[in-house]
């Protein structure tokens, strides 16, 4: 079972996937992924969004409160714009036949 610093690890590591597949110019994976970390962020529990914000702090810039303030903001945000994303949460099964 995952505790909520691994989640929270998971998030930035999956985000940072994400990233990568966006610069290689694999356009389609990272919208999945990004997707499917708007989707982890919305179901965060307290315990799992304390870690991210931890993890994003840089004190005194931002402090942990101030990053979860945002963080609150940018789940919100998602949860209103989701028919603009959640369809990057599902693949044509013809994405995955080689072209080779």
């Amino acid at each position: 079972m995952s505790t909520a610093k691994d989640i929270a690890k998971l998030h930035i590591f999956m985000c940072i996937e994400a990233a990568k597949c966006e610069s290689n110019g694999d356009i389609k994976t990272a919208d999945r992924l990004r997707a499917q970390g708007y989707l982890r962020l919305i179901v965060m529990n307290d315990d799992e969004l304390a870690y991210l914000a931890h993890y994003l702090a840089n004190p005194p810039i931002y402090s942990e409160e101030s990053v979860i303030i945002e963080l609150l903001s940018r789940i919100d945000e998602l949860i209103h714009t989701a028919g603009s994303w959640i369809p990057d949460l599902t693949r044509d099964s013809a994405d995955f036949i080689s072209t080779n």
